[in-house]
């Protein structure tokens, strides 16, 4: 489905609308929206892409919108679930500022998975549940990338594949990325390459690392941290799983 300007989609319950598609769709896609205007929103449905054994499926894939916040996702469930190895998107925001609320994303392939991307994106999301459960490849819950300056409420990102690599949030790009009421983990909780990332009341975890900084700068304001931290980064009021304060940063 293509969404045009000024046109809602609005469902009947995410267990009774369910809009499913496999990689013969247009770019792989389920559900996605073309450079340009858009005002609308999409809700109270399910989106579904099965894939197949080679190309990557992707559930929601919105592409160089405008105006910000102009585009609304709502009580959205959306799945990618594919049984060969071509990677999972679930979705696949580039080069806009959606608003992005009360949704789930699950992903689950052979390959690579990624249940949120932001690609040069400030996407506004509250109330998110990302899910990356595949056995093998890299798997991340919420990935963000390029220019991205994601604004993320009530998020939980779980990355939990029982092998290959699995990031609950990764940062690497040139813009900063506010977690607050984040739950994330995975191998890494939270790893940052890049840019700036500030997390306020927030729960990390992580087998073996709750937060890898290798780039950039990261700041940890009121958050229990269940594993050690790798990189330099600031922290005020931080405390780990049996409540002991940690210092200054993060140690």
């Amino acid at each position: 489905i293509l969404l045009e300007n000024f046109v809602d989609i609005e469902g009947s319950g995410q267990s009774n609308t369910i809009i499913n598609a496999n990689s013969s769709a247009t770019l792989n896609s389920t559900v996605r929206a073309e450079a340009g205007e858009l005002i609308a929103e999409i809700r109270n449905l399910t989106i579904s892409n099965d894939g197949s054994s080679f190309n990557a499926a992707v559930g929601l894939r919105i592409t160089n919108v405008t105006p910000v916040g102009g585009f609304r996702v709502n009580n959205v469930t959306v799945n990618a679930l594919i049984g060969g190895n071509g990677g999972a998107y679930g979705i696949y925001i580039e080069g806009s500022s959606p608003i992005v609320n009360e949704v789930a994303v699950n992903v689950s392939s052979f390959g690579d998975e990624f249940a949120f991307t932001n690609l040069n994106a400030n996407t506004t999301m509250q109330n998110v549940t990302a899910t990356s459960t595949g056995p093998f490849g890299t798997n991340f819950a919420i990935e963000n990338l390029g220019t991205s300056s994601p604004t993320m409420n009530d998020v939980t990102a779980a990355a939990n594949a029982p092998s290959g690599s699995n990031f609950g949030v990764r940062y690497d790009g040139t813009g900063t990325a506010t977690l607050t009421n984040v739950t994330a983990y995975g191998g890494n909780g939270v790893r940052v390459n890049n840019g700036t990332v500030l997390i306020r009341d927030s729960f990390i975890t992580g087998f073996p690392n709750s937060i890898v900084r290798s780039g950039g700068t990261v700041r940890v304001g009121s958050t229990e941290l269940q594993s050690p931290v790798v990189g330099a980064m600031t922290c005020v009021d931080v405390y780990d799983v049996n409540f002991v304060a940690l210092n200054a940063t993060c140690t």
